[in-house]
């Protein structure tokens, strides 16, 4: 999951990382090796307006039993919530801060504001070599792998004779129904979906 929350603008020292925390500065421009530095620091971050406003959060969800939610990253920023700059915070996660903890991202979810849903679309298409897609709708971008899953796919899917979807379950879905995500993944549509691919090359 995926948060901007307000911060209070203050500055800190941070004794662990050596350096004046929660501004928008890289932790290199804000290093403190001697006393005489903190004050040069603090000019330049209150110069360039550098005092970080917002947040953002990126809490792990591991889909398993008994793994509470893990908060692997905290993003100072200028509070500036448009596509673009959840779209760098969202490549930064994928190619920077996974690859250090050694994480294999399978979503993204956020809340239903319209930018977090057009970022979304901006990191598919940022990403589309590495085939990872939105699907359906919603603030919500989807890995499987080496496949997509797209709303085309699975119209398709619940045309089929032997579908176990149903039609609304892709057409005028309704989010809060449990049902239909369960038959989207369930082991019978993955199946019909495997049987479906030599036929089927965008399935």
């Amino acid at each position: 999951m995926s948060d901007n929350t307000k911060l209070k603008p203050t500055l800190h020292y941070n004794p662990v990382l050596g350096c004046i925390i929660r501004s928008t500065l890289s932790v290199e421009q804000t290093k403190i090796n001697t006393y005489e530095d903190i004050q040069p620091i603090i000019n330049d971050i209150k110069m360039k307006k550098a005092i970080a406003k917002d947040v953002r959060a990126y809490i792990l969800q591991i889909p398993l039993l008994n793994f509470p939610p893990v908060v692997i990253a905290l993003i100072a920023n200028s509070g500036t919530d448009n596509m673009t700059t959840i779209t760098s915070f969202h490549q930064e996660l994928l190619i920077q801060i996974a690859l250090q903890l050694n994480l294999l991202i399978l979503s993204i979810g956020s809340d239903s504001a319209i930018v977090e849903f057009k970022a979304q679309v901006a990191i598919q298409s940022y990403l589309t070599d590495e085939c990872h897609n939105a699907i359906i709708s919603g603030a919500r971008l989807l890995t499987l792998g080496s496949s997509t899953a797209q709303f085309e796919q699975l119209l398709k899917l619940s045309n089929f004779s032997n579908s176990i979807m149903y039609c609304h379950d892709v057409i005028k879905l309704d989010h809060q129904n449990d049902g239909a995500a369960y038959r989207v993944f369930c082991l019978g549509n993955l199946q019909n979906c495997y049987e479906a691919h030599d036929t089927e090359e965008d399935i």
